[in-house]
């Protein structure tokens, strides 16, 4: 095994994706510097109880996006195949189409959400119910931007991607240090904002395709479906235990302790951020070899590979040096997360490592991975309900959850093969 990762390295196939990886990888590592920044400068100047407050919020964003998530990820898979084809005419009229059904049931969500989000916000026992109208508005710029960043992605256009992001990630670090000292609610309307700028950015390198003549998509509904369905299932399921774990203990702990746990989910997030360019480079790239009946097998296994590996560099430097790393990115006031920062680290392995096979077998047209995500999600959420002492027990349930998914997903590769 280790001599066809090698070998798949050192051919011409093997450096173009090593070379998207890297590029991916150095934008996504910036990225995240910023990312970790904002985190960085709010939780300072906004405390353990606003930040708390703010980060619930975001991780509440990150579940009523998976919506987005899923779409993006079905659109990659057409998009690389008319990529594949270069039938950039349909690119085009899947674009405008997708603006104007966007634009529709985003409003009809608005208009939905209103009633609830009292309810909302009484759960999260947040200030004020507006922050959730505010965080729906951040969700409706993304959405667009999810079309147009699919497109960057299936097209291959990796730094252009990396362009795109950190211009917006710079945007939104910067909106934010002004917003923070007056508040959850201005921190969020700089974050729409930003996203704003982001949509715009990202149209800039795709005006070959805006400026091609549109032509007719004719897509089988049977098989449309057939994809996108379980596909909805399985990206909500894996990015509900990405997130909903923030939410549960934001509901079940007091503010400060919801804090503590949201700096230690941010500094363990690295893991997956860092690794995440690995899944954005092979995801276009299995769905073109899909399409063309080419070999999938030593990319598959070569992105596993770095995947691990970076996970394991990480853990290891969190198990080693958990205070340090906690006091330099969130200071003192933070100092309780120290003690959970390894084993955190362990639980975001598994789930990186279980997130980049759910989307290869996406990729691959492999739907069934849906059932393995949904059980697991679910699972995570009947585990933290009956245990829920301390953030010991919620950190060792997500463990117990993302390993085992992890090693049924390695299981259900022998089927795929």
């Amino acid at each position: 095994m280790m001599k066809r990762i090698f070998s798949l390295a050192s051919s011409q196939f093997g450096n173009i994706f090593l070379r998207g990886s890297i590029v991916v990888f150095a934008g996504s590592m910036l990225t995240n510097v910023l990312a970790y920044a904002y985190h960085l400068f709010l939780g300072r100047i906004m405390g353990p109880e606003q930040y708390g407050e703010l980060a619930a919020l975001l991780s509440l964003f990150y579940i009523i996006n998976a919506p987005s998530v899923v779409i993006q990820t079905i659109l990659v898979k057409f998009f690389s195949v008319f990529y594949a084809k270069k039938q950039f005419g349909k690119s085009k009229q899947l674009f405008l189409d997708l603006s104007k059904l966007s634009l529709v049931v985003l409003l009809a969500g608005f208009v939905v959400l209103l009633p609830f989000s009292s309810f909302v916000s009484s759960f999260l026992q947040l200030k004020s119910s507006f922050s959730i109208l505010l965080l729906f508005c951040i969700f409706s710029v993304f959405f667009f931007t999810m079309v147009t960043t699919s497109m960057l992605q299936a097209f291959q256009l990796f730094t252009s991607i990396a362009v795109v992001t950190n211009l917006g990630a710079m945007l939104r670090l910067i909106a934010g240090i002004i917003a923070a000292p007056f508040g959850v609610l201005w921190v969020l309307f700089s974050n729409i904002l930003s996203n704003i700028a982001g949509f715009l950015f990202s149209c800039i390198p795709l005006r070959f395709v805006l400026k091609t003549k549109a032509s007719k998509v004719e897509v089988s509904k049977k098989s449309a479906l057939s994809y996108s369905v379980p596909t909805f299932f399985a990206i909500i399921a894996i990015s509900a235990i990405y997130s909903q774990d923030v939410i549960l203990v934001k509901h079940y702990f007091s503010a400060h302790i919801s804090g503590i746990y949201s700096a230690l989910s941010v500094l363990g997030k690295v893991i997956f951020f860092a690794s995440s360019s690995i899944g954005i480079v092979a995801f276009p790239v299995l769905a073109e070899k899909k399409e063309l009946k080419k070999p999938f097998v030593p990319i598959f296994s070569l992105s596993l590979f770095c995947v691990a590996g970076i996970s394991l560099a990480i853990t290891t430097i969190y198990f080693l040096f958990p205070s340090f790393v906690v006091s330099l990115l969130f200071g003192h006031a933070f100092d309780e997360a120290s003690m959970y920062l390894g084993p955190f680290g362990v639980f975001l392995s598994f789930f990186s490592l279980s997130y980049l096979l759910v989307n290869m077998y996406l990729a691959l047209g492999k739907t069934r991975v849906w059932i393995f995500a949904c059980v697991a999600s679910l699972l995570q959420i009947a585990l933290t309900v009956m245990f829920h002492e301390q953030i010991g027990q919620i950190i060792l349930n997500n463990t117990l959850v993302s390993g085992g998914l992890f090693a049924i997903l390695l299981l259900y590769y022998l089927y795929v093969r």
